[in-house]
C-alpha cells in the first residue's frame, strides 16, 4: 500500500478566553493539491472545508461546512511562487482534550487531517501558543486580523528558502501592571543557541497583552529549528516554544511512484496522450510532473494504488492487469462498490458485475472460456462499451443483481 503523505496544512492555536479557550484554527492547502479548471485568462478551483470537533470520548462537539473558491494564474506561475490558500476559523471551547477532524473535498475527491490538541485553562503568569507566520502587520478587519493585526499564519512551520523573516505572534497573561518585564527571542539547532535577539524590556500596560515579532532566517540553512520565548517579571519566569523548518517542500516521486506513474493511458486525454507519446524520453518526466501537479498529489497516489492493485489482481498469464478489461475499469473508476458474481452454468460462463452507486456505472465481465480471463460484456457507460458483443453470454440473472 502506498504512504498518503500530509497533502495540506492544520494547525489549532489556542488562546485565554475567560473560563474558556479561544482557538484559532489555520488551514493552509498548496495550490497542487487542488484540481483546476480555466476560467477566462485564469484557473479556478471550487472545493468544501469540512470541521467536525469531538471530545475525549468520542461525542461530536459541532461540525460545519464551508464552500471556497481559489484561482491561481497559471500552474508555472503557482509553482514560482510556492501558493497556497489560507483560511481561518475560530471558536471557544471549553477546556480538555478534543480531536479535531479537517477535510477538503474538491472535485470528487477528498483529503482529510485530523489534529489533537489538549486546551488548558490559562491561569497565572503564563504564556499561549505561538503563531508562526509569513507576515504580520496592522489590520483593522478581515477573516486574519487579531487584535488589531493582520495575522498570516504559516500552520506548516515550513517557511521556504529565500524566506526573509520568520514572524510570530503570542500572548502573555498574569503581568504586573506598571512593573517591566523582559522578552527573549532564541533560534536553537539542537541544544545549541544559533540566534538569540535581544532582551526586550518594557512596562506592562496590562496584566494580559499580545506581542508579535519578526526574526530574520535569510542566513540559516535548510534543516529543523526550535523558536523559544521565554518571559520574565522579577524573579518570575515562563517559556513557549515551537518547531520550524528551513526548506522547501516539494512533491516527492519515490521509486514505487516511478513504477506507476507514467501509466496515463486511461486518464489522459487524447491530446496530453499524443504530446507525450511524441516527446523523447528526457522530456517525458517534466511532463508527468506538470500533469500530475495539476491534478494533485492524491491523484497520483491513489492512480499508482490502482495500477499496481490492477496488476497484482487481474494479470493474465503474461498480459499485465492493467491492459486487461478488469484492470482498466478498475484503474479508471477505482475498487467498485458493489460486486456479485453469478458461477457458470451448462449455458453460460462465468459473469461478473461490478457497480459504482454514486456514479450510476455499470459493467459486466464474463469468463467465456473458463480459464479466468475475464472480458468487458456489457457497459452502460458510453466511453466504455465493449469490443466485441458478448450480450449473448450474459445469464439474465444477473441483470436482476
Amino acid at each position: 500500500m502506498f504512504v498518503f503523505l500530509i497533502t495540506f496544512y492544520a494547525d489549532i492555536y489556542s488562546f485565554k478566553y475567560g473560563d474558556k479557550v479561544h482557538c484559532d484554527i489555520y488551514i493552509s492547502i498548496p495550490y497542487y493539491e487542488l484540481r483546476y479548471k480555466e476560467f477566462k485568462t485564469i484557473y479556478q478551483s471550487e472545493f468544501q472545508e469540512d470541521i467536525k470537533i469531538y471530545d475525549k470520548n468520542g461525542k461530536l462537539i459541532t461540525q460545519g461546512e464551508w464552500k471556497r473558491m481559489c484561482y491561481i494564474p497559471s500552474y508555472s506561475v503557482a509553482e514560482e511562487r510556492a501558493m497556497h490558500t489560507l483560511d481561518r476559523f475560530e471558536i471557544e471551547l471549553a477546556p480538555g482534550e478534543y480531536k479535531f477532524e479537517i477535510s477538503i473535498k474538491n472535485r470528487g475527491r477528498e483529503i482529510k487531517r485530523i489534529v489533537k490538541k489538549e486546551l488548558h485553562r490559562y491561569e497565572g503568569f503564563t504564556v499561549s501558543d505561538i503563531i508562526f507566520a509569513t507576515l504580520i502587520r496592522a489590520g483593522q478587519q478581515g477573516k486574519f486580523v487579531k487584535n488589531g493585526l493582520e495575522i498570516l499564519a504559516n500552520p506548516s512551520n515550513i517557511f521556504l528558502k529565500n524566506s526573509k523573516y520568520l514572524y510570530y505572534y503570542f500572548e502573555i497573561y498574569g503581568l504586573r501592571k506598571d512593573a517591566p518585564y523582559q522578552v527573549i527571542v532564541d533560534i536553537l539547532k539542537g541544544d545549541s543557541v544559533l540566534l538569540s535577539y535581544p532582551k526586550m524590556s518594557n512596562y506592562a500596560e496590562d496584566v494580559d497583552i499580545l506581542y508579535a515579532g519578526a526574526v530574520e532566517i535569510t542566513d540559516l540553512p535548510v534543516g529543523e529549528y526550535l523558536l523559544r520565548v521565554k518571559v520574565r517579571q522579577d524573579k518570575d519566569s515562563v517559556c513557549a516554544e515551537k518547531c520550524f523548518i528551513k526548506g522547501e517542500p516539494k512533491m516527492e516521486i519515490t521509486a514505487k511512484i516511478r513504477k506507476y506513474w507514467d501509466f496515463i493511458d486511461y486518464i489522459a486525454d487524447e491530446k496530453e496522450l499524443k504530446q507525450y507519446k511524441r516527446l523523447g524520453k528526457e522530456n517525458k518526466d517534466e511532463f508527468l510532473l506538470k500533469f500530475w501537479l495539476k491534478r494533485g498529489r492524491v491523484a497520483l497516489f491513489e492512480h499508482c494504488e490502482r495500477v499496481e492493485y490492477a496488476d497484482k489482481h487481474f494479470a493474465y498469464g503474461k498480459k499485465l492487469g492493467r491492459y486487461t478489461d478488469m484492470g482498466r475499469i478498475y484503474i479508471k473508476y477505482g475498487r467498485p462498490d458493489e460486486e456479485f458474481v453469478i458461477p457458470a452454468t451448462s449455458d453460460y460462463p462465468e459473469c461478473v458485475k461490478w457497480v459504482y452507486i454514486g456514479k450510476g456505472y455499470e459493467f459486466i465481465f464474463i469468463d467465456k472460456k473458463g480459464t479466468g480471463f475475464y472480458e468487458l460484456a456489457y457497459s452502460n457507460v458510453e466511453e466504455d462499451k465493449p469490443f466485441y458483443d458478448y450480450s449473448r453470454f450474459i445469464n439474465p440473472l444477473i441483470w436482476g443483481r
